[in-house]
């Protein structure tokens, strides 16, 4: 028998990729600054809803990790013109949306889908003198133009600074082509290609190509059979694995719930990095009610510790069976619901709202923390329906916003940071579990040089919470902060004009601390750095 949640899960990817870019008008915002002019000192109430304490002593500063940069990924598709980062009908760039990639700077890129890396042969994207080729769009089963093709794919990971990620057709692929892709890609004089993921999703039960349909030992056949081939067409190359997590795996049909035992059982080639699609949350997959707002934030806003608690146990999973891999998150976003039964148009497009990028924030955050993560990739880049952080015409969405903010954080080291933070409890809702205390606020500290960067989440979705903030090691000498926080949080922004931006935010002294306040299901930045004594006495 199936599991009444997940028709919709298994059909999920399909959604996504079909969904096209939003509409709206408005002039594009230039990018905002992440550090402002001092604001005025807030008044100090006491004693402060939660502390927050950096370690940055020098002996922790001198063994503290490098921030793990690669978890500020991102996707992209080779249909519809790489969903309108080119000009209609070829190879050319849309200009505009380009310079919002650019201005993103992903870490990594990952590439040609989603659902749609199920149909796409590598060598129909390629110049070979009488034009490009054409491949089958998974979810209209149209043929189109491979305008976007590994040349593009490549071009645009060098213009944004990416490293490129891989994903080989499994299901109408062969271990062939998918040889034959290593080999052309990473050839002399070309950009070199390191990962590759052996199949999208290969858990999937295609209602519209059941023919595609795998379990979970064919699957692991196939994964051996196109790993081969591949490695030894580049020995230096590393192979993803995908797999279910625990949580998911619960949620799936039930015959595909021991698929990661299968598969592990099975294979015998490498595993090198197990990726993972676990984030797309909180999922309210009945679509039965149209759920309030109250619940429905709270719901999204809970999401990160959720993931958390998920990869715990895939990893005590996977040490059992003596796998150390690490982690890619090669899929992640907001999602409440999807084009239900009952229409629900204003959790239709959370991934579009101030919540939906306050959750990706706290993910990308708690990512970040963890030392058996390798990566991790926003779906996606551009148009996408509402998934994508930037809209054809160079508009921006709120994910966009704070990815671009976290790309000038995440520099340098990770120091620790301890929370002391009130809890809540938070409901069961569609794919989230239960929680009885999550923490409200999260953060990351990164130093770059003698420059403290502290990433604050607060996770409540009514209430604002006082900070105290202390250093462990130095002392600030001067401190601004900004907030990223709107007055409607499910709001979906397409129109510049209505679009929530970064804003300055009171910070005050509290001793050898400062005290801030954290809005309501906001973000914020708070950046130190020391008094620049040496260069007012030079003048």
């Amino acid at each position: 028998m199936r599991a009444p949640a997940f028709p919709a899960l298994f059909t999920l990817c399909a959604a996504l990729a079909a969904c096209g870019g939003g509409g709206g008008g408005g002039t594009p915002l230039a990018p905002t600054p992440l550090v402002p002019a001092s604001a005025a000192p807030a008044p100090i109430p006491s004693p402060p809803d939660a502390e927050v304490v950096v370690d940055d002593r020098a002996a922790t500063v001198a063994t503290a990790p490098a921030i793990n940069r690669r978890v500020l990924g991102t996707n992209v598709q080779w249909t519809d013109g790489c969903d309108g980062l080119l000009q209609t009908g070829s190879s050319a760039w849309n200009e505009v949306a380009l310079a919002r990639a650019v201005n993103l700077a992903p870490a990594a890129i990952r590439f040609p889908g989603g659902g749609q890396a199920d149909a796409y042969h590598w060598q129909a994207g390629i110049d070979t003198g009488s034009g490009r080729g054409t491949c089958m769009h998974v979810f209209t089963d149209a043929m189109q133009t491979v305008w976007f093709g590994h040349g593009e794919f490549t071009e645009l990971c060098r213009r944004t600074g990416a490293e490129p990620l891989i994903t080989v057709n499994v299901l109408t692929g062969t271990p062939a082509e998918s040889a034959a892709w290593v080999a052309y890609a990473n050839a002399a004089g070309r950009m070199r290609v390191r990962d590759w993921e052996i199949g999208n999703e290969p858990y999937l039960l295609w209602d519209r190509h059941p023919a595609w349909t795998r379990s979970a030992a064919e699957f692991a056949a196939l994964y051996d059979q196109h790993a081969a081939a591949m490695i030894a067409a580049d020995p230096g190359i590393r192979v993803l694995l995908p797999l279910l997590t625990p949580h998911l795996a619960s949620l799936v049909p039930e015959e595909r719930r021991g698929w990661n035992a299968t598969v592990l059982a099975a294979i015998a080639q490498r595993v090198d990095v197990v990726a993972i699609h676990n984030a797309y949350l909180p999922f309210y997959y009945p679509h039965d009610r149209v759920p309030g707002d109250t619940e429905m934030l709270t719901a999204i806003l809970a999401g990160a510790p959720a993931v958390a608690a998920d990869l715990d146990r895939l990893r005590a999973e996977l040490t059992a069976r003596g796998i150390a891999a690490p982690f890619a998150l090669t899929e992640h976003n907001t999602l409440v619901t999807l084009f239900g039964t009952i229409p629900i148009p204003r959790s239709d497009g959370a991934a579009a709202s101030l919540a939906g990028a306050v959750y990706t924030a706290d993910l990308v955050c708690m990512l970040a923390a963890r030392a058996d993560v390798d990566s991790a990739h926003h779906w996606s880049l551009i148009g996408n329906w509402l998934f994508g952080a930037v809209h054809p015409d160079g508009r921006v969405r709120p994910a966009h916003r704070v990815l671009e903010a976290l790309g000038r954080v995440l520099v340098g080291r990770r120091l620790p940071l301890a929370v002391s933070s009130p809890t809540a409890a938070v409901a069961a809702f569609g794919a989230l579990p239960a929680q009885t205390a999550m923490p409200l606020v999260a953060g990351l500290a990164c130093l770059d040089g003698d420059t403290l960067r502290t990433v604050l989440i607060n996770r409540s979705p009514t209430r604002a919470l006082s900070i105290r903030l202390t250093r462990r090691g130095s002392v600030t000498g001067i401190a601004t902060a900004r907030a990223f926080d709107a007055a409607d949080p499910l709001a979906h922004y397409e129109q510049a004009a209505d679009a929530p931006d970064w804003r300055d935010l009171a910070l005050g002294a509290d001793g050898d601390g400062l005290r801030l306040t954290l809005p309501a299901h906001a973000v914020v930045i708070v950046e130190q750095a020391p008094a620049p004594t040496a260069i007012a006495s030079a003048r």
